[in-house]
């Protein structure tokens, strides 16, 4: 049995099982157990919990044993799994017709898993039963997830899985949620790796948490000293992950300073000023200069971006 075979069993499982609904939110699982699906006589785990459309996808193909070169999001799949070597991108212009395994990409928006040639099948996650990103565990209404006939959402292209491997004599894969990742100043791009919920946590703080991978902006080990360089890291209750936002008005113009808790005074800072690719993000004291100033963009989905003044690229997942 070929890897391939498997993730497109592993996506069924995660489509058709109402332990798995839609979430943006909890995208990797709740992080509380596996599923163990049983495929060729040989167990796999999945993670718990909901997805969203791309988590499932990259989630199916790892726990089979495909390696998607850490893709994450839609915006970041076909750089990321091309990179394997697993994958093969082919533009909708190319006439190229999906098979079984072969995922269809609208690298701005969403994504979905060919199940069959023919019929032209396809499986997918959908939406919330709330009509937005984010409800309660599970598939409340049986259409959160679902396998539907062939349609154009339009799509830009299709990742055919290239990958012969069979499945050899290891148990099984786990394909586990993200935990950290590190956090740059890119050109701003409107993906979701550059979107920010603003959540409240009370007292004039809040986390700031990536829409992308559900992870928070977060100080590493609490260490809140001079050229500490920031991080995304999944939720807990210290205060490395809360955030005052300082308002500024410069004349007209007003902008940003991000404070964390643990450190007053001190500020969310851009290396060298955000001039050369793939800028650091850090804390320092007050410089009382353009390297700690963010315009704060609000997105079509009620998302943040953050915007450096001078460099005008934006903090972003990598």
């Amino acid at each position: 049995m070929l890897k391939k075979e498997v993730a497109v069993q592993l996506m069924r499982h995660l489509v058709e099982h109402d332990w798995h609904g839609y979430s943006q939110v909890s995208r990797w699982g709740d992080g509380e157990g596996t599923c163990d699906i049983s495929i060729g006589g040989k167990v796999y785990k999945l993670e718990q919990g909901d997805r969203d459309c791309s988590s499932a996808v990259i989630s199916a193909y790892q726990a089979a044993g495909i390696n998607c070169g850490g893709a994450t999001y839609t915006g970041n799949m076909r750089k990321c799994m091309t990179g394997t070597g697993n994958f093969k991108w082919h533009p909708m212009s190319s006439g190229f017709t999906a098979q079984a395994g072969d995922v269809y990409l609208n690298e701005a928006d969403h994504t979905a898993m060919c199940l069959s040639a023919v019929p032209d099948m396809l499986m997918q996650f959908s939406i919330s039963e709330t009509g937005g990103i984010d409800g309660a565990e599970g598939d409340q209404t049986g259409e959160e997830s679902n396998i539907r006939s062939y349609y154009n959402y339009p799509w830009d292209g299709i990742l055919e899985c290239v990958n012969k491997e069979s499945v050899g004599s290891s148990a099984s894969v786990v394909a586990k949620p993200k935990v950290s990742s590190k956090v740059e100043m890119r050109e701003q791009t409107g993906g979701d790796n550059q979107r920010f919920y603003i959540e409240d946590a009370g007292n004039g703080c809040v986390r700031l948490r990536n829409k992308s991978l559900g992870l928070y902006l977060d100080i590493p080990n609490g260490n809140a000293k001079n050229d500490s360089v920031l991080q995304l890291y999944k939720k807990n209750s210290t205060d490395a992950q809360l955030w005052r936002v300082v308002y500024k008005v410069h004349g007209l113009a007003q902008y940003a300073l991000l404070e964390p808790k643990l450190a007053p005074r001190k500020y969310v800072s851009v290396e060298g000023n955000g001039i050369n690719g793939k800028t650091k993000v850090k804390l320092w004291d007050d410089l009382k200069n353009s390297k700690q100033k963010f315009w704060i963009k609000q997105a079509d989905d009620g998302a943040y971006v953050f915007v450096h003044t001078y460099s005008l690229k934006a903090i972003t997942a990598v």
